[in-house]
């Protein structure tokens, strides 16, 4: 007996056996296929906006890299010409008081009609100035060579930037000089140079861009959805300072 096997005189069902099941009717394989058929353009398209999104925040998390590498490098060299500027403050002082004082005596001099004080004094004061037309040279070179730093930033950070095929690539800084300090006594020749009040805001170094949308994504959804659009991204840096130390660090950016 097919499907049965003897057991102490009675005859039981074969466990392994396996059911027959009824056979797939040719209209449900048919209707099977078709809406295969009809959700695969469906997930080709899904699969194909998760792949350009995924290609989005990529490369928006490199250009992001690459920015706040530029920033913070750039504030790093501007943080050390701070530190020099700054440490010329103490000799600003002392030969701004020692003119001053040299020329509170030569006026005494002349009152009391002293020719060889006179002569002596006059020599000293000359030799102060001359001290202090270098120092405020030296000054000057520091803050002025603040702006090729900022520059040459500038243009690194675009020249890598082209793999993105960015646009309205700006920067901002504090201006005219992208160091925020101010002379004391104004206009003096070498005077002594300070941070500005809200340093850390007004040394905010900025950079900005955008990039179209449109070469991530597919040309339907591209066209139909965003078209033209651009996304705007920044990133900045600044200087700030933390007990008797200047440090760098990340920074709102500043509007443009």
């Amino acid at each position: 007996m097919e499907g049965k096997f003897q057991l102490g005189g009675r005859f039981l069902e074969n466990p392994i056996q396996e059911k027959n099941h009824p056979p797939v009717k040719e209209s449900e394989k048919g209707f099977i296929m078709t809406v295969l058929l009809m959700s695969l353009p469906v997930f080709i398209s899904c699969l194909m906006i998760f792949t350009s999104l995924f290609f989005c925040i990529r490369n928006h998390d490199l250009a992001q890299s690459i920015c706040l590498k530029h920033t913070l490098q750039t504030q790093e060299k501007m943080k050390k010409a701070l530190h020099k500027l700054l440490n010329l403050n103490p000799l600003a002082n002392q030969l701004r008081r020692t003119q001053k004082h040299l020329e509170y005596l030569y006026r005494e001099a002349l009152k009391a009609g002293e020719p060889i004080a006179i002569t002596i004094l006059r020599t000293k004061i000359e030799m102060v100035k001359q001290k202090r037309i270098l120092l405020d040279r030296k000054q000057k070179h520091i803050l002025n060579g603040t702006v090729p730093i900022i520059n040459s930033a500038f243009y690194t950070f675009k020249q890598k930037m082209k793999i993105f095929n960015p646009s309205h690539i700006r920067k901002r800084h504090y201006q005219p000089v992208p160091l925020a300090v101010v002379a004391k006594p104004k206009g003096d020749i070498a005077p002594s140079y300070y941070p500005v009040s809200h340093f850390s805001l007004h040394q905010t170094f900025s950079l900005s861009w955008k990039m179209p949308l449109h070469r991530f994504l597919p040309r339907w959804v591209a066209r139909d959805f965003f078209k033209n659009q651009l996304s705007s991204y920044n990133c900045a840096a600044t200087i700030k300072k933390t007990g008797r130390k200047w440090k760098t660090s990340l920074a709102s950016p500043s509007p443009f």
